[in-house]
């Protein structure tokens, strides 16, 4: 079962909600980060505090050549990816048993 860290198109759609286009997109697919779990591990440590320094460096790495806006909607993508990390295993450890009862992302159905 699929969930929305793990979900390609749930990743493809959150891109484009926050604004990145096509291009953005193929440069994370060229980085080999389309989930969400990926984005998550991808700069830092979910849970940890991530240093403006360390994604100044990662986005001047990755993303040079994108715009400030761009640029702003992947630190978005790495904020949320790396919340939704952080809250699904805390949901793991305090309802282990929900986790086998999880819906389908709606996306997936979608396709």
């Amino acid at each position: 079962m699929s969930s929305i860290l793990t979900s390609v198109p749930h990743f493809e759609k959150r891109a484009k909600e926050v604004g990145l286009g096509d291009d953005m997109l193929r440069t994370f697919k060229r980085l080999g980060l389309n989930t969400m779990a990926k984005l998550a591990h991808s700069v830092g440590r979910p849970g940890d505090p991530l240093p403006e320094a360390s994604m100044a460096t990662w986005l001047g790495a990755h993303f040079a050549a994108s715009t400030v806006g761009d640029q702003a909607g992947v630190k978005q993508m790495v904020f949320e990816s790396q919340t939704l990390v952080v809250a699904e295993l805390r949901e793991q450890v305090t309802h282990p048993d929900k986790i086998h009862s999880r819906p389908v992302p709606a996306v997936e159905r979608e396709q």
